[in-house]
């Protein structure tokens, strides 16, 4: 029985996106990578950088909106409320 994401993903192609985008905060951000690891659209990722926060080693988080669907997994994970989920024009 196939669900009616299935359906849509079958008809169209592609997942649907929603009325909303991650909006991050670097400043906020304190590198955890949860982000990274719920994201399924790849929005959130590392890129191999090394930074250090508090004397600790950490892999440095990029956000890129373009591939961003919308679906808030992000921001609901954060412990550090650095994501928020804002309104597209």
């Amino acid at each position: 029985l196939m669900t009616l994401l299935e359906e849509f993903v079958e008809q169209f192609g592609v997942w649907p996106r929603s009325r909303y985008v991650a909006v991050h905060d670097t400043v906020r951000c304190n590198l955890c990578g949860a982000c990274v690891r719920r994201c399924h659209f790849d929005a959130f990722f590392n890129d191999g950088a090394g930074v250090e926060i508090d004397g600790k080693p950490k892999k440095n988080v990029v956000y890129d909106p373009e591939r961003c669907w919308g679906c808030g997994l992000c921001a609901n994970t954060c412990p550090s409320e650095a994501i928020v989920m804002e309104s597209l024009p």
